[in-house]
């Protein structure tokens, strides 16, 4: 009869674990980390930047800044999120090229019992302490030309509240480049066109001013 050999190869097998365990964990993580970025609507390889304000009415916002390249150009998504607890209310949600930035002090504004933020796309305002929210966004009629919207040219570049139903957004339109990127001249856009929206109703509606 032959003996057979049944002592386990534990060198072996440690090797084969430890080599499964350095190779498949890194792996998992950056696919992780892809998967969650993908998830969120992100280009890998960016930075993110985030700041938080509550207000004397109660309304915690958090804004978030996704900053990243596509090539050589330079984009940022610009969100606002209404925070409720531990629960995240996305109010607004923008992907700018060659972006200004925003922040938790120059884009978020009180005037009474109306509540205004805005990006560069976009501009939203509450009245019942952040559970309804009304969001006017650039290619949003009414605008001149109702018909194709090229978003890239157009950036708010004003909004001013006179009371809490009475308010007014500048919009601009910047000449651009094939890629959607501003042309300057002497280091500031160049304009090709400017037009003004008025609300009377805290920004449920708005109207487009007469051009001159």
């Amino acid at each position: 009869m032959t003996k057979h050999d049944t002592q386990p190869q534990g060198i072996l097998n440690n090797a084969i674990v430890g080599l499964l365990i350095l190779f498949t964990v890194p792996a998992l993580l950056v696919f992780g980390a892809f998967l969650v970025l993908a998830m969120r609507d992100r280009i890998p390889g960016g930075e993110v930047t985030t700041c938080e304000r509550t207000l004397d009415n109660g309304i915690t916002l958090q804004i978030e800044r996704y900053a990243y390249l596509a090539g050589l150009t330079t984009y940022e998504t610009q969100t606002f999120f209404n925070l409720n607890g531990d629960e995240l209310q996305l109010i607004i949600k923008d992907d700018v090229q060659a972006p200004r930035g925003i922040s938790c002090e120059d884009n978020i504004f009180v005037v009474n019992d109306t509540t205004i933020i805005y990006t560069q796309k976009s501009i939203a305002t509450t009245t019942n302490q952040g559970d309804d929210w009304f969001v006017y966004y650039v290619c949003d009629d009414p605008r001149p030309d109702n018909g194709r919207c090229d978003k890239d040219p157009l950036n708010i570049v004003d909004v001013t509240f006179s009371s809490s139903q009475q308010g007014q957004i500048t919009v601009r339109e910047s000449l651009v480049d094939e890629y959607g990127q501003p042309l300057s001249e002497n280091g500031e856009p160049i304009v090709i066109n400017e037009y003004k929206l008025q609300t009377n109703d805290a920004g449920s509606t708005w109207i487009l001013q007469d051009l001159p």
